[in-house]
């Protein structure tokens, strides 16, 4: 199979995984599609020819904790140099807010800003925040699934929140709310995120930083 080792094969069909077929590769994994009786699962490994070590090793630890909170897709296995994990049916954040209405576009963003607050207290940061098209996946009901936690790592100061914010702030972000119906006082949204920082920052407490959250979603609105 194109870029995946021979022992992963082996290893994830001794588990009872069939139907592998490719389906997508990054820098430094290879992703096939494949089913675990009559579910559909995702297997990621580390490429046959990549020097990124321990990656895979990386995302499957932070899995193991962030689904306890409902962050990222569900983990079932992992071995050396791969995981596998539920297929989540779903589409980039971009493509799903091309077509969807201001309410759903407005609860979509506002999941994502959730779980933005849960990884940013537990003190991690997932590192690709700040331009997330390709790892935040919506699920036709509007579920937002984070994917991708290979670079996951712990951090004195967590910066997903603000990350974020600046991806929504930022013109493609805009004009694909704006589609929407969903307006953003980014002026306001910056603003709040000095403040949410300096909860951060000081160790400020879960109600503290969930009021100023709730400040943050204030700045998106839907248009009558």
């Amino acid at each position: 199979m194109i870029g995946l080792d021979q022992s992963v094969s082996d290893a994830v069909s001794e588990k009872g995984v069939t139907d592998m077929v490719f389906f997508d590769k990054g820098h430094r994994g290879v992703v096939y599609r494949g089913k675990l009786g009559s579910v559909d699962v995702i297997i990621k490994a580390r490429k046959e020819d990549s020097s990124a070590m321990n990656r895979m090793e990386n995302e499957a630890n932070w899995l193991k904790r962030l689904n306890g909170f409902g962050i990222g897709p569900e983990l079932l296995f992992h071995g050396e140099g791969y995981l596998v994990y539920k297929f989540i049916d779903g589409v980039r954040i971009l493509d799903f807010l091309s077509g969807c209405s201001g309410p759903l576009a407005l609860s979509v963003v506002c999941s994502v800003l959730d779980q933005m607050l849960v990884l940013d207290m537990i003190g991690v940061n997932k590192e690709e925040m700040h331009h997330p098209v390709k790892h935040i996946l919506v699920e036709k009901d509007g579920t937002a699934r984070l994917i991708d936690f290979e670079r996951c790592r712990y951090t004195q100061s967590p910066k997903n929140m603000s990350q974020f914010c600046q991806f929504i702030t930022r013109s493609r972000m805009m004009d694909a709310l704006s589609s929407c119906g969903v307006s953003v006082d980014w002026e306001s949204m910056l603003s709040e995120i000095k403040t949410y920082k300096g909860l951060l920052s000081d160790k400020g407490d879960e109600n503290g930083l969930r009021r100023s959250l709730g400040q943050i979603k204030g700045s998106l609105s839907v248009v009558p």
